[in-house]
């Protein structure tokens, strides 16, 4: 049995703000973060705060493979000057940030566990089987609190309004409580097929909860403005958010056909339901603005359409895979390279989902976010009893990352990365009893990770490089 408790609290402080008038509740003026625009054409000179990645200590790198004859590099590429910025406007009233009282929220996950298990062990055809069955019970309640926005001012940053100005704080707490219970079979079974042949066998229901933050009830609102006039409100999904459930069968053989040797394959069937972010276009009322606290001004708002989005709880889709596993220390080789050994698994994965395309109305069947059909890891290693070395390959293939697009003016569906590999380095050497020193070396070959957009017409969008990273260690035991 067990028990467990989860609380967060967070609070946005932004300078998105507009001027209030308390008596009317109606906003004015354009956004604190725009009016710096506004200022005399000489406060405002573009060389007052223009530097190049040479000064700021930054290595400009070749991502984009420019040639070396171009007179683009670290030295040429402006940036802005935050520190120019901030000694120029600190003492401004615009560069004031402000508490965004609609992204407010306070969580707290409540779980309380309680598991019990058989385990058992006979003989069919004189061959061994043994497992084990078991059900763990899983009690869960999740508490989320948001700011009573009818004690906020339309701006959204204002407290004090009504009955808040009798709270310390000036405003009040909404609170929003689910509570539910899982029931989690699980059946393991493993047969003695011969005496270097295993077969496997399980079941089970199992779950994975949401993310803290996701539980939120708080919103996060873009008004449009002359600069900026994308709508768009993030709906959070609140405690009623059900967790990832999964119904799992696999199915294994594995050979073990000499000392520290394995060759296994397995077949995996899992029925998932999942979490996705829903996406739609929606006018709102004035009511309906009202209560969510929005403020357009003199802006009609049947003239705008609001880009709403919020995670949702997706139906159960079926899955299947298989992975295989090789591996074996080399000992019948020849010393030294005795010594040697690989290590290496390879998966494969069929998930995918129906899903209609917000542009064209039209449905698409498509590989379930975060999940690449092929990835495989390949490691080869080197290991006596003072110092051991390995290297170790590993590869994903590209995967969608997210299918519903939050911004609606690029006319893009799916965004993804391409697939990417990488090509580590590690070694350890025993200096004495208790006392080791390591080193690491990630990412041999930098390799880079691409990001695109549009599942008709993929297109580039994000270029990451993290570089090599070294790592030196010491490591010791008292």
């Amino acid at each position: 049995m067990g028990q467990r408790s989860f609380e967060t609290e967070q609070h946005y402080n932004l300078n998105n703000w507009k001027d209030i008038n308390k008596e009317t509740n109606k906003t004015s003026g354009a956004i604190a973060e725009e009016r710096v625009i506004s200022l005399d054409a000489a406060q405002i000179d573009g060389s007052l705060f223009n530097t190049t990645l040479d000064k700021q200590g930054v290595s400009f790198g070749n991502n984009a493979s420019i040639p070396g004859s171009s007179t683009l590099n670290s030295s040429t590429w402006l940036a802005p000057d935050y520190n120019a910025m901030y000694n120029a406007f600190a003492g401004a009233d615009f560069f004031q940030a402000k508490e965004d009282f609609r992204r407010t929220y306070y969580i707290k996950e409540e779980v309380a566990t309680a598991f019990v298990q058989l385990d058992f062990r006979n003989y069919i055809f004189d061959k061994e089987l043994r497992g084990n069955v078991g059900v763990r019970y899983v009690d869960n309640k999740n508490t989320s609190r948001i700011v009573n926005l009818d004690h906020i001012y339309k701006d959204g940053f204002t407290a004090g309004r009504g009955d808040g100005a009798n709270y310390a704080a000036g405003y009040g707490w909404r609170e929003s409580v689910s509570e539910g219970d899982e029931w989690l079979p699980s059946l393991n079974l493993t047969y003695d097929i011969t005496e270097d042949l295993v077969g496997r066998f399980s079941y089970s229901h199992a779950i994975t909860r949401p993310k803290l933050s996701d539980l939120r009830s708080s919103i996060s609102i873009n008004t449009p403005s002359i600069d900026d006039p994308s709508a768009t409100i993030k709906m959070g999904a609140g405690p009623s958010l059900k967790p990832y459930k999964a119904k799992q069968y696999d199915l294994g053989l594995e050979w073990y056909f000499a000392e520290e040797s394995l060759l296994a394959t397995s077949l995996f069937y899992k029925n998932i339901s999942g979490l996705t972010k829903a996406s739609s276009e929606q006018v709102l009322s004035q009511a309906e603005l009202d209560r969510l606290g929005i403020d357009l001004g003199d802006t009609d708002p049947s003239t705008v359409t609001w880009q709403v989005s919020q995670l949702v709880n997706t139906d159960a889709e079926g899955m299947w895979g298989a992975e295989f596993i090789y591996q074996q220390p080399f000992t019948f080789l020849p010393e030294p390279f005795n010594a040697l050994g690989l290590q290496t698994n390879y998966t494969y994965i069929d998930y995918t989902r129906d899903i209609e395309d917000p542009f064209y109305g039209t449905q698409l069947n498509l590989v379930e976010e975060e999940t690449s059909k092929n990835t495989y890891n390949i490691t080869l290693y080197y290991q006596v009893d003072d110092w051991s070395a390995r290297f170790s390959y590993n590869y994903r293939s590209g995967y969608n990352k997210q299918y519903l697009d939050e911004y609606k003016d690029e006319s893009t569906f799916v965004r993804g990365y391409d697939a990417k590999a990488k090509l580590n380095f590690s070694a350890r050497y025993k200096l004495t009893e208790k006392m080791s020193v390591s080193f690491e070396a990630v990412n041999l070959t930098d390799e880079k990770q691409d990001m695109w957009n549009d599942i008709y017409t993929p297109r580039p969008y994000e270029n990451l490089s993290s570089g090599r990273q070294f790592l030196v260690g010491l490591r010791g035991t008292f």
